[in-house]
């Protein structure tokens, strides 16, 4: 156990170093400059122009910026935003749990609606049921996102008036963003438990649990779900990117002002740091998550054990 913490310690950082790293490169190499971004339409001379360059820091060569920004990291300092002049660290606090809250949401209408789905559309094999399933799970695969926030604002906010279209409140805002975020998610966990559990119910303790006259769903939950539960919690832990990745689109549909509308403004404005705070911040939930899910593994099958 304590070699495979420390080997997820060790790939843990080289994620962030990695990710550090090629934000960086990615950010001083595009086009664009923020100290014309900051100034905007004004007019300004030369010598302005180059001052607050150098208060940025951009006047130095890339290598040296790079280790001014490394060192700042080791410390634990993400840097100031160009734009707001807060730390990034008070900029990406204020808006993470409005983006924790919605990816919570998500997952949980991915598992409330996949996972059930997946189990009995494999317990209907080949029935009209498992057809609809099936046929819904690739519309929800194939559906963006923004299109399916758009048209739930549609129905349920502007001709129904049940919901509220925009902003942040209490659990009725994020009803429709979470549903919006997590559709994707609950088509692909209902497609992978569905294939899951039928290489389950075709092994040879299941036929025998069945001739010995168990309850089918004791069968069906208690013995062929929880092993087809592993290769469903691995997805279940790489979704968890896909999750970040789509609340970019779904806050900006929802004007919800969490990390993905942050670094759809970080971008836009050319604010180095405040994309680079982000990212990492993103980057270390998901290689957690992982984390977390690899622990998980020897608490529903224990024969799984991490031996050092």
């Amino acid at each position: 156990m304590a070699r495979f913490f420390a080997q997820r310690l060790v790939s843990l950082i080289a994620v962030l170093v990695g990710t550090a790293t090629l934000v960086f490169l990615m950010l001083h190499l595009t086009p664009g400059d923020p100290a014309r971004a900051l100034l905007g339409n004004r007019p300004v001379s030369a010598q302005a122009y180059e001052r607050l360059r150098a208060e940025l820091g951009l006047d130095a060569s890339l290598p040296t910026q790079f280790m001014k920004y490394a060192s700042k990291l080791v410390r634990g300092d993400l840097g100031t935003s160009y734009f707001t002049k807060r730390p990034v660290v008070e900029e990406v606090a204020s808006r993470f749990p409005i983006t924790v809250r919605l990816m919570l949401g998500a997952m949980f209408v991915a598992l409330a609606i996949g996972v059930p789905a997946g189990i009995a559309a494999a317990a209907r094999f080949g029935g009209a049921f498992d057809f609809v399933v099936m046929s819904l799970a690739t519309l929800g695969v194939s559906m963006p996102g923004f299109w399916v926030g758009l048209m739930l604002i549609l129905v349920f906010s502007v001709q129904l008036g049940w919901l509220p279209v925009a902003g942040v409140g209490g659990v009725a805002y994020y009803v429709l963003p979470a549903i919006a975020l997590g559709i994707g998610s609950a088509a692909v966990l209902a497609r992978l438990t569905r294939s899951s559990m039928l290489d389950v119910l075709r092994t040879d303790y299941i036929r025998t649990a069945r001739a010995k006259g168990a309850w089918p769903n004791r069968v069906l939950l208690g013995h062929a779900f929880r092993n087809a539960f592993i290769p469903v919690l691995t997805v279940i832990g790489l979704q968890v990117g896909g999750l970040l990745a789509g609340a970019v689109v779904i806050e900006t549909v929802f004007a919800l002002p969490g990390l993905g509308r942050l670094l759809v403004q970080g971008v836009s404005s050319r604010d180095y740091p405040l994309v680079q705070g982000v990212a990492l911040i993103v980057s270390g939930v998901y290689v957690l998550v992982n984390f977390a899910v690899d622990l998980l593994y020897s608490v529903i099958n224990p024969r799984i054990r991490y031996v050092a």
